[in-house]
């Protein structure tokens, strides 16, 4: 059973990888919506653009998160447990992004899926450990602190391949657009 999982999972991933990478770049896939915010003097709007970026990197974050519930449901953690593990991972995980991403990139107003990554490697066998004893605590049940880790490290896994598949649309944007800039010529993003 555990083998049509796993060979189902990759057909599927298969296929949006094969999709991704032949529609994402093309630019009726650059923007999903359009926000206005204050209309001009003129009559014109100028809005905030919404990109299937961010919708795919959003994406990617929920498959990751429930592939952390389908494992570790798989090994018996109950939902509070996982729901209480997820909360905390993502709790520190986030700010440290935006931390790292300060530290590392000098930017003050962005977020690193590396930062978030590196964080988590850092703190998830903690994490867990300290589940494990909230929850006995809580709820005299156990959560199995040696195999946490390995479930949470496969959800930021199948996270960094889905960020890898939307940052390879956001750099073809990228290069389309620098492309179009007067003077760019060979420009390489």
């Amino acid at each position: 059973m555990n083998e049509l999982f796993v060979l189902s999972l990759a057909m599927v991933m298969a296929f949006v990888f094969r999709w991704a990478f032949r529609a994402l770049p093309l630019e009726n896939w650059q923007i999903i919506a359009a926000m206005p915010r204050d209309k001009l003097g003129t009559g014109e709007w100028r809005g905030e653009n919404l990109t299937y970026y961010g919708f795919f990197t959003a994406g990617a974050y929920l498959f990751a998160v429930s592939t952390v519930f389908i494992l570790l449901g798989a090994i018996s953690v109950s939902a509070a447990a996982i729901f209480l593990i997820v909360f905390i991972v993502l709790g520190f995980c986030i700010p440290f992004s935006s931390l790292i991403a300060r530290l590392v990139e000098k930017i003050k107003h962005t977020f690193t899926i590396g930062g978030a990554s590196f964080a988590g490697i850092l703190l998830v066998p903690w994490i867990a450990m300290i589940a494990d004893e909230g929850m006995i605590r809580w709820s005299g049940m156990r959560v199995p602190a040696m195999p946490v880790p390995g479930c949470i490290f496969c959800g930021i896994l199948f996270r960094g391949g889905h960020g890898k598949a939307c940052m390879y649309q956001f750099r073809v944007l990228l290069r389309k657009t620098a492309e179009r800039l007067p003077g760019a010529g060979a420009t390489h993003v």
